[in-house]
């Protein structure tokens, strides 16, 4: 095995581990949004999320971390798509955000029939 077929090995190692680190971010990025929106009581939509960026950052656990910014969609009742954002730095998730949405609350203690 020659010099440059080691390198390229290695190339073709580090492409395959880069996918699997992906594929495996993008699935605890869904985990959490899925559960802030079982927490949010809203309904993530199409089960899917989109990443919109990667960055480097600084960490204090590791030298550089890879930080990732994903898109995903909600439902407040059904008729209106909002757009949220999670961003992780490494694994560790650092702000789930939620664009404002309309809900629609009942009040026990609100009675507009009047009964007592």
């Amino acid at each position: 095995m020659t010099l440059s077929n080691l390198f390229y090995s290695f190339l073709l190692l580090l492409a395959i581990y880069a996918i699997w680190q992906h594929v495996n971010m993008s699935s605890i990025a869904r985990a959490y949004a899925r559960k802030h929106c079982e927490t949010m009581d809203v309904q993530l939509l199409d089960q899917n999320i989109i990443l919109k960026k990667l960055s480097l950052h600084a960490s204090s656990h590791s030298l550089i971390a890879i930080g990732r910014l994903y898109l995903f969609e909600f439902s407040s009742v059904g008729d209106s798509r909002y757009h949220g954002t999670i961003q992780l730095i490494g694994n560790r998730v650092i702000t789930i955000d939620l664009e404002p949405f309309k809900s629609f609350y009942r009040d026990n203690e609100d009675n507009s029939l009047g009964e007592p």
